[in-house]
């Protein structure tokens, strides 16, 4: 249990870190902005994914391990909302992204909806997506 906790804090670090890389580079290049944003949503999953198939013969509780990284990548949709003042567009693809990545790990492990990640993935990933279509309305 405490081997995924700690697994679980360096996944949420690993994406803490390429959310501020991000946060940097549309700083610098404003035009490429979404172009940017949508590659990081790549290199998260890219990176979550290698990260988890390296550490999976060592967690303990996979739940533990899920939560973690379910908080990470909510934290760092927020965080880009809010530091990115193009609200509207990117509470859309993180909440796309959230609904995917979650639906697609439901598909792939043959879950059914029930309290797992995979659905407060798509649950948060629905709220960021009416927050996304009401705000400014």
């Amino acid at each position: 249990m405490i081997a995924s906790a700690v697994y679980g804090s360096v996944a949420a670090i690993l994406i803490l870190v390429i959310t501020f890389i991000v946060l940097i580079l549309t700083s610098r290049f404003e035009k490429a902005g979404y172009g940017i944003m949508y590659g990081s949503l790549f290199i998260k999953m890219v990176t979550l994914s290698a990260f988890t198939l390296a550490v999976k013969p060592y967690l303990g509780d996979a739940i533990i391990y899920a939560a973690i990284i379910l908080i990470s990548i909510m934290f760092s949709n927020v965080y880009l909302i809010i530091k990115i003042k193009r609200w509207k567009k990117l509470a859309i693809i993180g909440g796309l992204s959230l609904i995917s990545f979650g639906t697609t790990n439901m598909i792939l492990h043959k879950q059914k909806i029930n309290l797992n990640p995979n659905t407060l993935a798509i649950a948060s990933g629905g709220f960021f997506i009416a927050l996304g279509i009401t705000y400014r309305f």
